[in-house]
């Protein structure tokens, strides 16, 4: 039997693609699995104290920190050129408030103290449960515990993707300060930017709003705080404090395509959706991520209001982000070091194509790897993404593919010309 061969063609019948002979791992998990030993290292959106204690024993606080903390599974990597619709449709709710940030304010900033006092009560905790054991008289079984932020005193709030399993199908209740528990329900979420924006049922009561400010103004060096559940509502409502460390850093998150906010404030499973705040207790950003490693520390990311906002003040009116482009592909990143590895180009590798993705009717197979877009090459999910949110639907295309040799043919590059799709 040969060596099982990612690059080499595969059948395509329409269905998700087959997995590799036992024993033999895709080129991707395989490759990164070698990355993390190596390196040490991992960068992993963090979801909950649930998904934590329920993980293997490998996956357990104090060893190698891996996908376990994060219920993004791995075959939804790139699916955000697939179609992502949220909880709504088309049709624009206007009676929805508009996502604000204000600049620093003048004066000295507030001690830490103060700071807490402002925010703290803002703060949220997030617990997610499958719908169907509650409708049906069950013991409710929780999905993931997280943070969330309080944007408007009538129970708008904010949090991760991630932290409601980027689903609107759940139930919600949400945990005030004082311990009181709200039902919540999903207006809408995003998977590539790792957002979501929630409703408590709030009979009336209003809640206390977080000020939020503008991640725009911040330098690298400010002190900061980060506000959330670590471990989910058996730490709740902790806080740690530390500074910016970098102000626009892009990492790969595998879902995620925004500059991110660096910070060295202790940031664990459970801060999903928290709060990183500036010295005038203003939020400047929505807790994520970290690099988890034993040779790694104080390296956890936020996402930035400023980049939020638009993304923020869709998901509010529309459940959804309108007017971006699909492809209808799933897809993994080879990056040069893999193209150097397996003697392929560097791109982004197809790995299922939707019956109605824009490849149909073209000569585009599964695990072709895509190079480049009008000419530009792209090398990174990042880049990936930026490149396709320069284009609206309707448009059409230049896609340069490449594909690996096989027993029956040689490699080869090739053009196709497509239409792109609204993403709906």
């Amino acid at each position: 039997m040969s060596e099982w061969n990612p690059f080499e063609p595969q059948s395509s019948s329409g269905a998700e693609p087959p997995a590799p002979p036992p024993g033999k791992k895709h080129f991707s998990a395989a490759l990164r699995a070698f990355l993390a030993a190596s390196a040490a290292a991992a960068v992993v959106l963090f979801g909950s104290l649930i998904a934590v204690l329920t993980a293997p024993p490998a996956s357990q606080p104090g060893t190698d920190v891996s996908s376990a903390a994060s219920r993004e599974p791995a075959s939804s990597f790139g699916s955000a050129s697939q179609p992502d619709p949220g909880v709504s449709s088309t049709a624009e709710n206007i009676n929805v408030p508009e996502f604000t940030r204000s600049p620093p304010p003048q004066g000295a900033a507030r001690s830490a103290q103060e700071t807490v006092k402002k925010v703290r009560s803002s703060i949220v905790a997030v617990m997610v449960y499958e719908p169907a054991s509650l409708l049906t008289g069950g013991e409710p079984i929780g999905i993931s515990e997280g943070s969330g932020i309080i944007m408007t005193p009538d129970g708008y709030l904010l949090t991760n993707a991630h932290v409601i399993d980027s689903r609107s199908d759940v139930y919600l209740r949400i945990v005030l300060l004082n311990g009181e528990e709200l039902p919540a329900s999903v207006v809408g979420y995003d998977t590539r930017t790792d957002l979501a924006v929630l409703k408590a049922e709030t009979n009336g009561q209003a809640l206390p709003a977080a000020e939020f400010g503008d991640s725009d103004a911040c330098e690298v060096g400010d002190t900061v705080l980060a506000f959330g559940n670590p471990g989910g509502v058996a730490y709740a409502n902790s806080v740690t404090k530390g500074i910016l460390s970098a102000t626009n850093r892009f990492v790969s998150l595998d879902i995620n395509s925004l500059p991110l906010l660096q910070t060295d404030a202790a940031i664990n499973p459970g801060n999903s959706g928290g709060a990183l705040v500036n010295t005038y207790g203003q939020v400047i950003g929505i807790n994520s991520a970290k690099v988890s490693g034993s040779d790694y520390e104080g390296m956890g990311f936020a996402i930035p209001t400023a980049q939020a906002k638009p993304i923020i003040d869709k998901l509010l009116r529309y459940g959804r982000v309108t007017d971006r482009v699909r492809l209808g592909i799933r897809f993994s990143a080879v990056s040069e070091l893999d193209a150097s590895l397996y003697q392929v180009q560097p791109g982004m590798q197809i790995t299922y194509l939707a019956d109605n993705s824009v490849f149909s009717g073209t000569d585009v197979q599964e695990n072709d790897i895509i190079t480049a877009i009008d000419g530009t090459s792209v090398k990174t999910v990042t880049g990936f993404f930026a490149l396709l949110d320069e284009y609206t639907p309707g448009q059409t295309v230049e896609i340069t593919l490449y594909r690996p040799k096989s027993e029956a043919s040689a490699a080869r590059t090739f053009t196709v010309s497509v239409q792109l799709q609204p993403e709906n």
